[in-house]
């Protein structure tokens, strides 16, 4: 049996900005991180991110090394048919 490995996994965020604030606080172990959908920036102190949002929401995305809370197993069969 052949086995898969995981090379990197990618991790989407939104944070909604419904009041419009200019500074949005953020918890992420990503790393990697970047702006998706806009260009604003955002600053990190360990895990903390602030982002400098002008009132909009923010898309990001970043790398993780931890493990994915899903496991994906594939089983091939061949069926002989004929002789």
């Amino acid at each position: 049996m052949l086995l898969g490995n995981s090379y990197k996994s990618i991790v989407n965020s939104h944070l909604t900005n419904s009041d419009e604030n200019n500074l949005i606080n953020d918890l992420s172990d990503l790393i990697n991180i970047e702006n998706v959908n806009g260009d604003e920036t955002f600053s990190k102190d360990g895990n903390s991110l602030i982002w400098n949002s002008k009132g909009a929401d923010i898309y990001y995305q970043g790398e993780t090394s931890k493990e994915l809370p899903i496991e994906c197993i594939v089983k091939y069969e061949l069926e002989r048919r004929g002789n």
